[in-house]
């Protein structure tokens, strides 16, 4: 799997995650690529927690909100602040 999604400009270090491909090591993938990680279930892996702290990617833990969706619509509006292009 890691040699498919190994392409133009997602070199093969950055897929080692995926060399076992459960359903944790795509989740940790998703994250190196995201501007920000929205966890929106209680009982996250702790793997995954500590691995989004460790790449220093913005976290959300929407469901610990009384409005979950207020809490996310302001974090996508505090990640995307500053960024000139939403898209290419």
């Amino acid at each position: 799997m890691a040699k498919r999604v190994a392409f133009d400009t997602i070199p093969m270090e950055d897929v080692k995650n995926i060399t076992k491909p459960t359903h944790t090591n795509l989740s940790k993938l998703a994250m190196q690529y995201s501007d920000g990680v929205v966890f929106a279930e209680s009982g996250v892996s702790p793997e995954l927690e500590k691995y989004a702290s460790e790449i220093d990617v913005p976290v959300v833990h929407a469901h610990a909100d009384i409005d979950p969706m207020k809490s996310v619509d302001e974090f996508y509006d505090s990640v995307l602040l500053g960024k000139a292009e939403l898209v290419d």
